[in-house]
Formats: C-alpha cells, sequence, structure tokens
C-alpha cells in the first residue's frame, strides 16, 4: 500500500469541463495542463479532456510528452518558444505558440528549416498583467510584420486579466482596450481564464481558457467550489502509522512548537510530509478528516510525517485513512490556513505520491 494517495477522479475532471461549456456555450476551449496538469497527472488529464479544443501547457517538454503519449489534441505552447532552436520541434509536431516579445518574433522570421504547414501563432497583448506580452505602441507594427510573411498563420489574439477574480471594473476596462487595438483584425480572440469565465461572460471572446476551475478548486476569495458546482477532482489521501499518548506537557515533533494540554492526549503519526508536496505552513494551522471529523494538525511538518490530534476520535487506529483535502475538506480551505493559494498546493504534490485514477 502506497503511503500517500492522490486520487483523480475522471468523472470529477468531465464534471468540470462540462461547467464550462455550461458557462461559455459556443466557445472554444483551450484546457490548460501545464505543471504536470497542476499536480494531477498530464497525460492522464490530457486523456480525460480529449475533447478539448487545444491543450495548453508552459513548455516544448510538456508537449513532447503529450505527443509520446499519443495524444491527438492540438497543443499550444502558452509562453511560446524560449530559443530560436525550439522552432524545429515546435514544426515537427505542429505546435501552436503564444508570441509575446521581439526574440520571438525576429526567430520566426528567420526561421528557414522544414516546415510542412505555416507556423500557428497567437499574438498577446500587454494591458496591465505586465509578465508578458507586446505593448499598445508596439503591436500594429509587431502584427503587420506577421501577416506578410507566408510560413506564419496569426490564429488569433490573447491578453491575459490580473484582477479577473476581484470584481474591479479594471477588467471590463483592460478589455475594451484589447477590441479597440484590434478593431477589425481578422483572427480569434480570448481572453477568459478560470476567474473570468466564472465572473466575466462579457470578456468570454471565442477561446476560453480554463486551468484551476478544471480541478475542482475556486480561483474566487469570495465563492467556494461547492457554490460554483464544482467537483474537487483530486482526493489527497494518508494513513495513519503509529499512535502516542501523551502526559500534559509533552511537545511533538521538531522545535516542541506543540504540547499537550491535558493527560491522555493522543497523537496519531501519518506518512505524509513536505517530501510528498504537503505544505510546511500547515504546521499547527491546519487540520485532516479522519472517520469523518476534523483532526488538528499539531507540531511542525516534516519531510515525511505530520501528526494529529486524535483524542476526540476514539476509534482512529493504526492503518486508518486520513484525508489532506478532498471530499470534507476543501483544497482552499487548507490552501487559507496555510497562507497559501490551491494552485500551489497542487503543483507541490510530488512524484513520490502514487497518483490513482478512478471512474
Amino acid at each position: 500500500m502506497s503511503k500517500v494517495i492522490a486520487t483523480i477522479s475522471k468523472a470529477a475532471l468531465r464534471h468540470n469541463y462540462a461547467q464550462v461549456k455550461a458557462l461559455a456555450p459556443g466557445k472554444k476551449i483551450m484546457a490548460m495542463v501545464k505543471a504536470n496538469a497542476y499536480g494531477h497527472g498530464l497525460v492522464t488529464v490530457a486523456q480525460i479532456l480529449d475533447q478539448a479544443d487545444s491543450l495548453g501547457v508552459a513548455c516544448i517538454e510538456e508537449a513532447q510528452e503529450l505527443i509520446a503519449a499519443k495524444i491527438v489534441t492540438p497543443i499550444t505552447l502558452m509562453q511560446g518558444i524560449f530559443v530560436a532552436s525550439d522552432l524545429s520541434l515546435v514544426a515537427k509536431f505542429n505546435l501552436s505558440q503564444v508570441l509575446h516579445s521581439a526574440y520571438q518574433v525576429a526567430a520566426l522570421m528567420a526561421y528557414r528549416g522544414p516546415l510542412s504547414t505555416p507556423f500557428k501563432v497567437w499574438l498577446k497583448l500587454n494591458l496591465g498583467m505586465n509578465r508578458l506580452g507586446f505593448k499598445p505602441a508596439d503591436f500594429a507594427g509587431i502584427y503587420a510584420q506577421l501577416i506578410e510573411a507566408k510560413h506564419i498563420q496569426v490564429m488569433g489574439f490573447m491578453t491575459h486579466f490580473p484582477q479577473a477574480d476581484e470584481p474591479q471594473d479594471a477588467t471590463l476596462e483592460q478589455y475594451a482596450l484589447f477590441k479597440k487595438l484590434l478593431g477589425t483584425r481578422v483572427g480569434a480572440r480570448s481572453l477568459a481564464n478560470s476567474a473570468a469565465i466564472l465572473q466575466w461572460p462579457e470578456v468570454h471572446a471565442d477561446w476560453v481558457r480554463p486551468g484551476l476551475m478544471l480541478y475542482g478548486a475556486s480561483p474566487l476569495a469570495k465563492q467556494s467550489a461547492q457554490a460554483l458546482n464544482l467537483q474537487p477532482v483530486m482526493q489527497l489521501t494518508s494513513y495513519i502509522i503509529a499512535i502516542q499518548v501523551l502526559k500534559y506537557g509533552e511537545t511533538v515533533g521538531y522545535g516542541a512548537t506543540w504540547y499537550a494540554r491535558q493527560a491522555n492526549t493522543r497523537i496519531a503519526i501519518l506518512a505524509i510530509g513536505y517530501g510528498d508536496g504537503y505544505p510546511w505552513q500547515a504546521s499547527c494551522q491546519s487540520w485532516v478528516m479522519l472517520h469523518q471529523q476534523a483532526a488538528p494538525i499539531v507540531g511542525r511538518v516534516a519531510m515525511d510525517m505530520i501528526a494529529i490530534d486524535i483524542s476526540a476520535i476514539e476509534q482512529a487506529n493504526i492503518g486508518d485513512p486520513v484525508i489532506l483535502w478532498g471530499q470534507g475538506l476543501p483544497v482552499e480551505v487548507v490552501a487559507t490556513a496555510c497562507h497559501s493559494i490551491p494552485y500551489e498546493l497542487f503543483c507541490q504534490v510530488t512524484d513520490r505520491v502514487s497518483r490513482i485514477v478512478v471512474e
């Protein structure tokens, strides 16, 4: 038996994808599977989401993993190429790519290698996020250069919202600027991430780009996944491997940061720690679910173990499964307790955690 298991639900993932379809009817879907599908398993998620119009990855290596697994869904490099030599692989695998910088444009224009079909590109506009994208003043010149190149096909235009998870007009203002800059130029429009899909139907445009919501977590601070009709795709489980009975004043773990407040305090040791990706910040801050009851984490999270107080759960015993997040304990709740975000918790789950896919 594996000491830590991430159970991945096909049904929940398909349900959440259907939610995207219902919220953005008629729109094409670019499903974000970067970062090992937010820790859920890149190939596994791609196989389940075989109806998506495209799969968004961060780099060539992720695209190659999908291709090696015989995934046929079109793939988009969300950050484009990093070096000019990547273009030979983009051409070989017929990948779409997002252009955001002049060096990428220069590499494309200079490409003289084999190419069966034109490079498919999205132009990204920087309208407030200030990470990637062309500034408005540079956009027209870049676009004019690209449409003159016969070996390049401009598929469409993108931007990214920095505040779509907040009820502020900045998102609509950014959308208005996006439309003004593009005018009547031919090409698809894509702006909406999970938060914008859920909160700003006005900006859905032609393509939406769901990420976190696909995995059953809410990107909105004031609305839970359950309230948004999203189902958790991952349930993270470990097991009790030891039980200690402490006297009043005895401590647990490194640094002796927690002590028993009463005699005969029962402590269970779980076979999970930050070596598995469970957050160290959960130390004395979060809790787990055992026999459908909450049990607080006590002491510091270690590399391979955590301790929980089971004094109120009399039936607890060695070998019992414990839910770290999933059914009954949303990942958003754990993230808040750890001063983190669901994205980070999902992505931190390491390779030594066994991922089991269930229908």
